[in-house]
């Protein structure tokens, strides 16, 4: 799921009736979160600008498609540049007014850690607008919009880029870390003995359930617990029945539907 969002300090409000600026309805990576008609907004008295308001202005999202299909040949960062790239167009906003780009994304591939970086150069943002990446489980994307928003709060930007893309059309798949750890070794072992002495450095040792791939697990690493779990243990802890979370769901949409509508 790919989203892309503009968040630009000093703007009305997207409630306000003299905005101008049309406020898409998208979806973040958590399949529940919407853009609405609030803005981000501070009352601190530690801002140079209490009243400075933060706004979404835009957005844009690619189709969700299954696993293996359209996407099959893209990478995230792939997926990210285009929504950029998207937003870019329709906003019509010259790339050289953005001040930083970020991203959201769970299941990180090898090459390209730093996806905002990477998608925001190949999308052809200038080189010296700085970008990262955040990790945050299914709240990645809605991260990276909140960091966004806070950058600008604290006067380091202006104009921001965040989002997220995720694929699960090419994840990493990991040999186990017995074999990694012989292959780092490898050229070692072949140095001292050849390829006979590689061949005896990697098998030496060895056990079937050594030979094995690894996938990226859904569960979390510290506490082995899925996020279904979790969420069921919150609400219980918190008092938070499935109809409490169905109406703010419906309100959700509601206001985020009459924003765009208003526009």
């Amino acid at each position: 799921m790919i989203t892309a969002r503009l968040l630009k300090q000093g703007m009305p409000s997207p409630s306000s009736s003299s905005s101008s600026s049309r406020l898409a309805a998208i979806t973040s990576r958590a399949a529940t979160s919407l853009v609405t008609s609030n803005s981000f907004s501070t009352t601190s008295t530690k801002l140079k600008n209490p009243k400075t308001n933060v706004v979404i202005v835009d957005g844009i999202r690619l189709p969700f498609a299954q696993t293996t299909t359209i996407y099959q040949d893209q990478l995230a960062v792939d997926l990210q540049r285009l929504a950029y790239q998207g937003l870019i167009t329709k906003t019509a906003l010259d790339k050289k007014d953005v001040d930083y780009v970020m991203a959201g994304t769970v299941i990180q591939e090898v090459r390209t850690s730093n996806l905002a970086r990477e998608a925001a150069i190949n999308a052809g943002f200038p080189a010296s607008i700085g970008a990262h990446t955040v990790a945050m489980a299914c709240i990645s994307s809605s991260v990276a919009i909140t960091s966004a928003a806070e950058k600008i709060l604290s006067g380091h930007a202006s104009i921001v880029i965040a989002g997220g893309a995720e694929t699960f059309s090419d994840v990493p798949i990991r040999l186990t870390r017995p074999i990694r750890q012989k292959l780092i070794t490898m050229p070692k072992a072949m140095k001292k003995g050849g390829a006979l002495g590689a061949i005896r450095h990697l098998t030496k040792g060895l056990k079937m359930k050594d030979i094995s791939l690894e996938t990226p697990a859904i569960a979390n690493y510290t506490t082995g617990e899925v996020m279904g779990v979790s969420s069921d243990r919150l609400s219980a802890k918190f008092g938070i029945t499935r109809l409490e979370q169905d109406e703010f769901t419906v309100r959700s949409h509601t206001l985020a539907g009459k924003a765009h509508a208003d526009g």
